[in-house]
């Protein structure tokens, strides 16, 4: 009898030590897999991140790019516009030139028989060019345009900047329009971060050619 209760407690010995080494395994195991999922999360919120700078980077690229363009058609169209106002004052020239040689030839031909000219006959009227000015009106030429921030978080504002050229331009009229709903901004270009993504602010000066802007808001 004695034989058969001491197997018994030894078997339940032997069961008691399977189900707390069952239970240490199962919480080493469950560690595990907490450190590793951890790993995991902090190396996707890496790659993510590097992703959200790389995607930022490229998108400020390319508004460095669409800002060189524009500036660079700019000034080929100022070039032209010079190019062709000289032509037109050279052509004005010639004109008056050859005015100015016919007329003498009339005068030659005009024999003065009397003597007493009168001071009214021998005046000329001139018309006066120099009144046709533009009354101080400077037209813009371009226009160059810039973010404080390029990324945002959410609640986070920054300004878009925008250069005149010339900065004593008349005109200077500006619009700032949000293209989606990631961002918000102002009639004075401020940006507001709305939610995470990519926002595209559109800028549009009066009798110029509209530009756009790309942000990211984390």
């Amino acid at each position: 009898m004695k034989k058969i209760i001491a197997f018994i407690i030894l078997v339940i010995l032997v069961i008691l030590i399977i189900c707390l080494s069952y239970n240490y395994y199962k919480k080493q195991d469950a560690q595990r897999a907490k450190v590793n999922k951890l790993k995991t999360d902090l190396e996707t919120s890496e790659i993510l991140d590097n992703k959200n700078k790389k995607d930022a980077d490229s998108d400020k690229i390319e508004v460095e790019e669409k800002d060189t363009n524009s500036s660079e058609n700019d000034s080929d169209e100022k070039e032209s516009s010079k190019s062709k106002e000289k032509e037109k004052t050279n052509d004005s020239s010639k004109s008056n030139k050859s005015n100015d040689d016919s007329s003498d030839d009339d005068y030659d031909d005009i024999s003065i028989d009397d003597e007493d000219v009168s001071e009214e006959d021998t005046n000329v009227n001139v018309p006066d060019t120099a009144s046709n000015d533009n009354n101080g009106f400077v037209k813009l030429n371009s226009y160059s345009i810039d973010l404080g921030k390029f990324i945002l978080k959410v609640g986070e504002s920054t300004n878009v900047i925008v250069k005149y050229n010339p900065s004593n331009a008349s005109v200077k009229d500006t619009t700032f329009v949000s293209e989606n709903k990631n961002c918000k901004v102002s009639s004075l270009g401020k940006v507001t971060g709305l939610k995470k993504g990519t926002c595209s602010i559109l800028v549009k000066v009066k009798n110029q050619n509209s530009k756009s802007l790309l942000l990211t808001v984390k």
